[in-house]
């Protein structure tokens, strides 16, 4: 080989190695970081899903609120007229179009102390007399009254039995309830009315579940990752793929990692089975339970970003490599060969 090529080989090699461990740490440092902003991303998107959760949650609670206030008032001040708190639960239902069925139940004499006049008065009453009427919305808008049914009984009238024991307000798990025939997933929120720290009764809404669904399936985290719904004991309460709400996490596919996040409350990031899950608690109003929101995304699409950052650096460093051994030959040919006059060896040799 000629001097000009041994120089420019070993130069060349020298400068390809340290440009490549250079290029290689760059390259890893900066695909960790896109890597940590994606999920920082999935994070947020998921965050931002569990609030508008949280909102609609919020808007149903508010409305029971305000009808519990509104009956409440009209009994301190004297006028606890049964008809009175009827017309104010049914404007609480015609006031939030989400809900599907509004309602108010009270203890035994309660609330005018006349249940004994009202036995079975009506279709709105029972055998009890107690103040217990239900007002629905029907799949095509009218709203019509009928009675609460199984309110003393434990699991179906849990929505009843549990605020009267804790005095708080109470998201139910969802639940499947017949409207008009038709399965509806829902969940009921009660907020109970105290007197004296006693329990005299509560307002009821009924939220249906099947719009929260339909709302997350149409939300996409990047291009095929979706959210997922579901209560503090890991049941699914909305699925872009409806077949799996009502059923639990593991049948809906989700990893032990993800499942246990879920069930103990807590905010978690994490990869498994080849994707990206991001765990989120939603707060229910203000009750004390939690339901989580999951965001989901293939590995493949968070990774993207980075190998797509990955190609272009490897092919801007092979650029840049070119460029500098290139150069570095052309001022070895300017300033040291043409000097001697050719190859030293040569020179050494005319010179003895």
């Amino acid at each position: 080989m000629t001097f000009e090529n041994r120089i420019a080989w070993r130069l060349s090699l020298l400068l390809a190695l340290s440009l490549t461990v250079l290029v290689a740490l760059l390259l890893t440092m900066d695909r960790r970081h896109l890597k940590d902003t994606r999920s920082q991303w999935v994070q947020a998107e998921t965050e931002a899903a569990a609030r508008r959760v949280n909102a609609l949650i919020e808007r149903a609670a508010a409305t029971a609120v305000a009808m519990a206030h509104t009956i409440e008032e009209q009994r301190r001040s004297g006028r606890a007229d049964r008809e009175l708190a009827n017309v104010v639960v049914r404007a609480g239902l015609q006031s939030n179009p989400t809900l599907i069925g509004a309602s108010t139940a009270w203890e035994p004499n309660a609330f005018d102390g006349r249940d004994a006049e009202f036995v079975n008065a009506d279709e709105r009453h029972d055998e009890t007399g107690r103040l217990i009427p239900y007002w629905y919305r029907s799949s095509s808008g009218v709203i019509t009254a009928d009675k609460l049914v199984d309110y003393e009984k434990p699991g179906d009238g849990d929505w009843y039995l549990v605020p009267r024991q804790t005095r708080r307000q109470l998201v139910a798990d969802p639940y499947v309830y017949p409207v008009e025939g038709k399965p509806v997933l829902m969940t009921t929120v009660s907020q109970p009315i105290l007197e004296g720290g006693r329990f005299v009764g509560l307002t009821t809404v009924d939220l249906p579940l099947t719009d929260v669904s339909a709302q997350l399936a149409q939300q996409r985290l990047l291009d095929s990752g979706y959210f997922v719904l579901l209560t503090a004991a890991a049941m699914v309460v909305a699925h872009p793929q409806t077949k799996f709400n009502g059923k639990n996490a593991e049948q809906a596919g989700m990893p032990a990692v993800v499942v246990e996040a879920v069930r103990a409350g807590r905010a978690k990031t994490a990869a498994a089975e080849g994707h990206l899950w991001a765990v989120v608690p939603v707060a229910l109003a203000q009750s004390d339970q939690r339901w989580a929101m999951v965001g989901v995304v293939p590995l493949a699409e968070v990774n993207r970003e980075a190998k797509r950052a990955t190609i272009t650096g490897v092919a801007v460093g092979a650029v840049v490599l070119a460029a500098v051994i290139g150069t570095l030959i052309v001022l070895l040919r300017r300033t040291v060969l043409r000097p001697l006059g050719g190859d030293p060896r040569e020179v050494v040799a005319h010179i003895q």
